[in-house]
C-alpha cells in the first residue's frame, strides 16, 4: 500500500508526498499478556507514516502439580499456567476422595445377661467410625424355649397387651420384642391373667420362627399369627378353645401343628395357604370345618376327621394337590361347594352314610379320581360336583338322589357307564355335556318315568343305551 500525503519541509521549504519504505520497525516488543507496536516510516523524511500492533506472543505453560486427596479431604488435579506472566492456563479442579482403609471392630456376642455388639467398622488412617457398631440386646441360646447356656425358661419381653377385663388381659401386638422364638407369658407385667391373643396381633411378622402359647390363653382371634411366613412351629395349649378366622393364614413355612381337643371351633382361612403343612388331625370337639379353612395347603397328605364333625364348608380343602385320598365319616350330612375342588391328586374318597347333599364344584378338577361311592343317604348333587373328573369310569347314583345339578359330570371324558335311580325328578343342563366315552345308562326305572326327566344339553346321556327297570346288585 503506497499512503501519499503532503508534507512540508521546513528546512527546506519544499512541500512532498510521503513515500512508505515498507519496512515495519517493531518499537515495542510484543508479551504473553500485552501486544507490541510496530512502525512505518516515509522514505523520503523518515516520518512515521502508520502505527501497526504486534499481537500477543503464546503462553509457556508449565504445570500445576496435582494434591493428593485424603480419606476426609479433596484435593485438586494438575492444572496449568504461563511460565512468564504467572496467568492460570487451566484451573485445577477437585480431586474425589480417597477410599477410607477400613478395619473390622470384632462383633461382641450378646450372653444371657450381658448385652453384645455388631460388627463395626474404622478407619485406620483417618480414625473415623465407617460402620458405627450397634448395641445387640442380652438375649438367650434357645432351643425349644429353654436356654442352652443358663438353663432358664424363656419368655418373651416387650409385648403389648391391653385390659380385658377384671384382672385379664389379650395380647395386641409384638411392641419392642425382638425375638424369633415368641414366648408368650401367662401373666402380663402389670399382673393381669394373658387369656387370648386379639386379632392381628402378630400378623405379617415374619421375623417369628416359633411361638409358644400358655395355658392361660383359650382364645385366638382372628388373623393372629397370619401372614408370618418364617413360622415353622406353634404349641396350642389344652386351654384354648377357638381358633378365630385367617388366624394361620399364609404361614407357608409351618410344617405341622397340633390341635389340642379343647378346640371345638377352627375359624374360616385358619390354616389357608400354609403351603408346608404336611398333616393335620381335627380334634374330637370340632363339628365343623370351615370355609377354606385348610384351602391350598398344597403339601397336605394326610387329615383325620373326627365323628364329631357333621359338615364340611365350602372350600374347606380346596387345591390341597398332595392330598391323595380321603375318608368322611358318618357323621358327616354336607360337603360344601368347591370342598375338594382342585385336588389334582386324589385317586380315592369315602363319602361317610349320612352325607345328604353334595355342593357345587366340591370335587370339580379331582383329575386323578378313578371312582367315587355315593351313599344312599345323598339327596341332591349340587352344580359342577364331579365335573373335569377325567378319570371317572362309573358312577352309581342311589335310588334317593332327586336332584342332579347342572354339569354336575360335565366333561368326565373316561365314564362310560352310570346307574341312576329312578327318584330322579331332574337332571340339569348339561350334566352330562363333555361325557364323550358313555355308553351305556342303567336306570332303574320304567321308559315312562325316563320320559318324564328334564334332560336338556344332556346328549352324551340320552345318546347311550339306555336299561331300564335295572335293578343293583346288592
Amino acid at each position: 500500500m503506497i499512503l501519499v500525503s503532503i508534507c512540508i519541509i521546513t528546512s527546506c521549504n519544499l512541500i512532498h508526498t510521503h513515500t512508505e519504505s515498507g519496512e515495519m520497525v517493531v518499537v515495542k516488543e510484543a508479551t504473553c499478556y500485552e501486544e507490541g507496536v510496530a512502525n512505518i516510516s516515509c522514505t523520503k523524511c523518515g516520518e512515521v507514516v502508520i502505527s501497526v500492533p504486534v499481537p500477543k506472543i503464546a503462553h509457556t505453560e508449565e504445570t500445576i502439580p496435582a494434591i493428593e486427596s485424603t480419606c476426609t479431604e479433596n484435593g485438586l488435579m494438575e492444572g496449568k499456567k504461563c511460565s512468564v506472566c504467572g496467568e492460570i492456563v487451566e484451573h485445577q479442579q477437585k480431586a474425589p476422595l480417597k477410599p477410607h482403609t477400613e478395619v473390622i471392630i470384632p462383633a461382641v456376642e450378646p450372653t444371657c445377661t450381658e448385652t453384645g455388639l455388631t460388627e463395626g467398622k474404622y478407619c485406620s488412617v483417618c480414625d473415623v467410625l465407617t460402620v458405627k457398631p450397634t448395641v445387640v440386646d442380652a438375649r438367650h441360646k434357645l432351643e425349644n424355649f429353654i436356654c442352652t447356656v443358663c438353663g432358664e425358661k424363656h419368655i418373651s419381653k416387650g409385648l403389648e397387651f391391653m385390659s380385658s377385663g377384671a384382672g385379664t388381659c389379650t395380647v395386641i401386638g409384638i411392641g419392642t420384642c425382638t425375638d424369633e422364638e415368641i414366648s408368650i407369658p401367662s401373666v402380663s407385667p402389670d399382673g393381669k391373667k394373658v387369656d387370648s391373643i386379639s386379632k392381628n396381633a402378630f400378623s405379617n411378622r415374619t421375623q417369628i420362627k416359633s411361638i409358644l402359647i400358655p395355658d392361660s390363653v383359650t382364645y385366638m382371634g382372628d388373623s393372629a399369627f397370619s401372614g408370618c411366613t418364617n413360622l415353622t412351629s406353634v404349641e396350642i395349649p389344652d386351654s384354648v378353645t377357638s381358633i378365630g378366622d385367617y388366624a394361620f393364614d399364609k404361614c407357608s413355612s409351618l410344617t405341622s401343628v397340633e390341635i389340642p381337643d379343647s378346640v371345638t371351633s377352627i375359624g374360616s382361612y385358619a390354616f389357608a395357604d400354609c403351603s408346608s403343612l404336611t398333616s393335620i388331625v381335627i380334634p374330637n370337639g370340632v363339628t365343623s370345618i370351615s370355609w377354606h379353612a385348610f384351602s391350598s395347603c398344597s403339601n397336605l397328605t394326610s387329615v383325620i376327621i373326627p365323628d364329631s364333625v357333621t359338615s364340611i364348608s365350602d372350600s374347606a380343602f380346596a387345591d390341597c394337590s398332595s392330598l391323595t385320598s380321603f375318608v368322611i365319616g358318618d357323621n358327616v350330612t354336607s360337603i360344601g361347594s368347591y370342598a375338594f375342588a382342585d385336588c389334582s391328586n386324589l385317586t380315592s374318597f369315602v363319602i361317610g352314610d349320612n352325607v345328604t347333599s353334595i355342593g357345587w364344584y366340591a370335587f370339580s378338577s379331582c383329575s386323578k379320581l378313578t371312582s367315587i361311592v355315593i351313599p344312599n343317604s345323598v339327596t341332591s348333587i349340587g352344580d359342577y360336583a364331579f365335573s373335569n373328573c377325567y378319570k371317572f369310569t362309573s358312577v352309581v347314583i342311589p335310588d334317593i338322589v332327586i336332584y342332579i345339578g347342572s354339569h354336575a359330570f360335565y366333561t368326565c371324558s373316561s365314564l362310560t357307564s352310570v346307574v341312576i335311580g329312578d327318584s330322579v325328578a331332574s337332571i340339569g343342563e348339561w350334566a352330562f355335556a363333555g361325557c364323550s366315552s358313555l355308553k351305556n345308562v342303567y336306570y332303574t326305572g320304567s321308559e315312562e318315568d325316563w320320559k318324564e326327566i328334564y334332560l336338556y344339553g344332556n346328549y352324551n346321556l340320552t345318546n347311550a343305551t339306555i336299561h331300564f327297570g335295572y335293578v343293583p346288585e346288592n
